[in-house]
């Protein structure tokens, strides 16, 4: 889900009326403020929530301080009092919070008004996940509505309460409409002489239709716009997983030339196979990968031990070349297998990880596979003697799935694209796998990859 900048807008303006430093406030949180105050790219609905629940954390009266970034101009007021008699407040109250709505959260929360009775209605919000309602939104979304009245008109009030049933929330309004102001009647008397009142009335809504459709418009070329550039950056994605990983294979092509000289013409046929299918089910699962698209793969039931051994036959050449040993140690028969897509777990998965555990261990060391199970989770993990990686450096690659780290130069000047770890984490996530990464500089790195068994 997606939410536009523009919903953070109102957070910016009451961070400096505070006398703080709104730049300071979100790169505290993690955001580039050049990126987060852009009002035309958007953030994530848990990025959203974040920044809410810490501002709401952050200043007592966050919840008031928010109804005060609304229609609060007194002669908008005036206006809204009179349309709100002559048309109804619900009617332009639903184009405004339909308007507000569908401009700050785009797809995130869907809004809809639905009169209950004479002088009650609900607002209905739908999100996607019962997970996303969170409790700073609702209860800030409350005092909004309390006072949306007031800020239309002295003589409204609403009394809001809330239920929520899975993904849906609900507001409950009961309206109240007191006496209109001396001088929203006298408008509406003069209108009313001169006949006007049904013209201004009829004039007002194709206004406001017409705001609405040029506003559907914008927002559907926003959207456009967004997916536009989220399918460039997907392309971009594409083509830098499928040229990383056919990289690190084009390896075995120049081991298959060695082999050839030599009359190794068995072993190389051998070697040329097994790039011919990781290559071809790279290529294959590149789009499955970028569109984080798991239903598309396609699922067999692979043996372990035999992957690894075939895994380690591929990379021999490369361990040979640092006289790095290459093993499998397994507690459990060696038939057991587990449901997953075998080109995507051997080359995108298990090769990324051996590949980092030769170019980062030191000549005549040691690469261990190891196969655990438990009651009901099975455990492969592959550990090495290498450089290690730095303790703070280790817990954000674990909790940062999706950004790429920059790489670093192998214990023989082994060149990287900074890739590899992105595309672990990102394929495991699509195979329904779990990964950790336990490292301490000097000491060597372990990956565990784990899954729970039914």
């Amino acid at each position: 889900m997606n939410v536009s900048n523009k919903a953070v807008h109102a957070y910016i303006n009451y961070i400096v009326e505070n006398n703080d430093d709104p730049k300071v406030f979100f790169e505290n949180l993690g955001h580039d403020y050049d990126i987060i105050s852009d009002e035309k790219k958007y953030m994530t609905w848990n990025d959203y929530r974040l920044i809410t629940e810490a501002l709401n954390d952050k200043y007592e009266k966050f919840y008031e301080a928010m109804t005060k970034h609304g229609l609060t101009n007194k002669y908008v007021k005036r206006v809204l009092d009179i349309l709100s008699r002559m048309i109804s407040f619900r009617f332009v109250g639903d184009f405004i919070l339909k308007y507000s709505f569908k401009t700050f959260y785009t797809d995130a929360v869907k809004i809809e008004l639905i009169e209950t009775g004479k002088t009650t209605f609900d607002i209905k919000l739908t999100f996607d996940r019962p997970e996303d309602i969170f409790p700073v939104f609702v209860d800030m979304y409350r005092i909004v509505f309390l006072a949306l009245p007031k800020l239309v008109s002295d003589s409204m009030s609403w009394d809001v309460e809330i239920s929520q049933d899975k993904n849906i929330l609900i507001y409950h309004v009961n309206e109240h409409m007191g006496a209109p102001s001396i001088f929203a009647s006298l408008q509406i008397v003069i209108l009313r002489l001169f006949k006007l009142d049904k013209y201004y009335k009829n004039l007002i809504i194709e206004n406001l239709q017409h705001t609405n459709d040029l506003e559907k418009k914008n927002l559907e070329l926003e959207t456009a716009e967004r997916k536009i550039r989220e399918a460039h950056k997907e392309v971009l994605l594409a083509n830098r997983i499928i040229s990383h990983d056919i990289a690190n294979k084009m390896l075995i092509v120049e081991h298959v030339k060695r082999l050839i000289a030599r009359g190794e013409i068995e072993k190389a046929s051998q070697k040329l196979d097994i790039y011919y299918k990781s290559v071809k089910g790279i290529i294959e699962n590149t789009r499955n990968v970028v569109d984080d698209n798991s239903s598309s793969f396609l699922m067999t039931d692979v043996v372990v031990w035999d992957l690894l051994e075939e895994l380690i036959f591929e990379y021999q050449d490369q361990s040979v070349a640092k006289n790095i040993k290459l093993r499998i140690e397994s507690e459990i028969d060696k038939s057991f297998t587990i449901r997953t897509n075998k080109e995507a777990f051997k080359d995108s998965i298990l090769g990324n990880i051996l590949q980092n555990a030769i170019k980062f261990s030191p000549e005549d060391s040691e690469v261990c596979f190891r196969i655990e199970m438990t009651d009901n989770e099975f455990f492969l993990s592959c550990k090495d003697s290498g450089i290690g990686i730095d303790s703070g450096l280790v817990n954000e690659i674990n909790r940062n799935e999706d950004k790429l780290f920059k790489s670093t130069l192998g214990t023989h000047g082994e060149q990287g694209r900074g890739l590899g770890l992105f595309i672990i984490r990102k394929v495991c996530r699509e195979l329904g796998l779990n990964v950790r990464f336990v490292s301490e500089l000097g000491r060597g790195t372990k990956v565990i990859i784990s899954k729970e068994i039914a």
